[in-house]
């Protein structure tokens, strides 16, 4: 009988994707400190790590300029990682673990379909759809990016900043090779309805892509799946009561004189953006508190499941909503869009939200412990730092100039909390979690609450 094969299994999928994105930051790291990598001396090698894990972890918080601080080397470099990071590790790892005969175990299939495939069915079918996906969606935002960029730099260079824009722009990454992100095209429509589009389309994740694809170009498709419904729905929300609220808190002061196209834009962008893209139309630090905080709150929910975005999912969000919505009116079951939720996937989110919410508090206090030795952080930086935090776990990337100049600490501290961010909560919990349930059940008792 031949030998029998080694299954990648016996390593669970979460800390496969976790070492893989290990790696790539680890790579990435040494790539950058190379002096080829950099305009002037060699990054140092926090400066190094930093900018490998916001890249691999599409983040897009920096600590030096990408343009003019790193060479060409330097910046593609960052735009390999932010593709792997972006398309996902996960992606390439359950491919190359499907090619060589090896199986998935159950508890790899659950992480694989919460992360990425939806439904578990023909893993190559859903890698060949991805990839196509990847490629035709950056191929057109490159196009369209590099045309427009072509009237006002030369052709090569155009070509090269679309391409760069376009794929950040994807995978929600927020690199930009502009000092100044997207500043300059505040007041461009067709720079920022490109850069939304493809913000929105890497936000929703592949599933709902590959179903809205289905649904129009198969007629025996008649109805989208729930989860592209409520990621759809979800979304749009977000989009509009985050633009409604963006402009209200700006109206007295950013937006003040500006034209009409910017008055709409620039809110609308920043809605978009603020779900983990990172690109930035305005000076972040100049908005007010109130916008600021409309940014946390669409930061910290950020994406959609199974896409390049961060943050604790807009189904989660959705789904912690209706669990207050049937507290109020005193409804004995979760409902979602006239479905009953069942109660796995309602402790799931509140098991996501609590980690989410505690590792931003924990980070927040560390940063305000430690940046404040010898630099004396006042009050009104609070808000600064629970920013950044949020900026980092949710991989964003907007900030309000707090990155720079974090302290040696600072920045691993981030670095390690974007790291996290990126993994999500439900693989991090898997990495750490490796307890068996117990085999019995404790009594019932009763108590106060609220």
């Amino acid at each position: 009988m031949a030998a029998r094969k080694v299954a990648p299994s016996s390593i669970t999928a979460a800390r496969l994707l976790a070492a893989s994105f290990a790696t790539a930051i680890a790579a990435g790291t040494v790539l950058l400190h190379l002096p080829l990598a950099s305009t002037a001396a060699p990054l140092t090698w926090v400066d190094a790590l930093f900018t490998a894990t916001s890249a691999t972890c599409v983040t897009g918080l920096i600590v030096v300029d990408t343009a003019t601080r790193l060479s060409g080397f330097g910046q593609t470099v960052v735009l390999v990682l932010l593709q792997i990071g972006g398309l996902g590790i996960m992606t390439l790892t359950t491919m190359f673990a499907y090619f060589i005969g090896g199986r998935v175990s159950i508890r790899g299939r659950e992480l694989i379909e919460e992360t990425l495939t939806g439904p578990f069915s023909s893993m190559r079918d859903v890698l060949r759809a991805v990839l196509f996906f990847t490629v035709l969606a950056e191929g057109l935002g490159t196009l369209l990016l590099a045309s427009h960029f072509a009237q006002r730099f030369p052709l090569k260079q155009a070509i090269w900043l679309g391409t760069f824009h376009a794929i950040s722009a994807f995978c929600n990454a927020g690199f930009s090779l502009f000092s100044d992100s997207l500043m300059h095209y505040a007041a461009d429509p067709f720079v920022n309805l490109v850069v939304m589009t493809l913000i929105v389309t890497g936000g929703l994740g592949f599933l709902v892509v590959y179903d809205l694809a289905g649904y129009a170009l198969r007629p025996e498709v008649k109805r989208l799946s729930f989860h592209t419904r409520l990621v759809l729905r979800t979304t749009f929300w977000l989009v509009l009561v985050g633009t409604v609220l963006l402009f209200v808190a700006e109206i007295g002061n950013i937006l003040s004189g500006k034209s009409v196209a910017e008055m709409v834009l620039v809110p609308l962008f920043q809605s978009v953006t603020a779900r983990t893209a990172g690109f930035n139309t305005v000076d972040i630090a100049s908005l007010t508190n109130a916008s600021l905080l409309v940014l946390i709150v669409l930061m910290f929910i950020g994406a959609s499941p199974g896409s390049c975005g961060g943050g604790i999912k807009t189904t989660t969000f959705a789904t912690i909503t209706a669990v207050v919505s049937a507290h109020y009116r005193n409804h004995p079951d979760v409902v979602l869009m006239q479905r009953r939720v069942r109660r796995a996937i309602v402790s799931k989110a509140l098991i996501v939200f609590f980690f989410a919410a505690g590792l931003v508090l924990a980070v927040t206090f560390l940063l305000l412990t430690f940046e404040s030795r010898g630099s004396g952080v006042s009050s009104s930086d609070f808000v600064r730092y629970l920013f950044e935090a949020v900026s980092a776990f949710g991989t964003v990337g907007l900030s309000t100039g707090v990155t720079p100049t974090l302290t040696v600490l600072g920045k691993l501290l981030i670095t390690l909390t974007m790291f996290v961010g990126r993994l999500g909560p439900v693989t991090a919990a898997l990495i750490i979690g490796t307890g068996e349930p117990e085999p019995f059940r404790y009594p019932e008792e009763h108590y106060l609450v609220g």
